[in-house]
């Protein structure tokens, strides 16, 4: 997950660069895209963390369950 967030951030990065020369409709267009896709990323990585955490607590339950027996 630390790999999308660099990855977002490097897009966020490469955009902010883009508007210094591209000022058009277009632009504020693609920004509007840039800034959905930028969400569902975040929302995304949050539930991949929520995730990876039930999984740590499951695996964790699951070598308790190990050791009683």
């Amino acid at each position: 997950s630390r790999d999308i967030e660099t990855q977002v951030r490097g897009v966020r990065g490469d955009f902010v660069r883009l508007g210094d020369s591209w000022r058009d409709a277009e632009y504020f267009r693609f920004a509007q895209e840039i800034q959905a896709a930028e969400q569902t990323m975040r929302r995304y990585l949050e539930e991949l963390e929520n995730y990876v955490n039930f999984l740590k607590q499951k695996a964790a339950d699951a070598r308790a369950m190990q050791d009683i027996r």
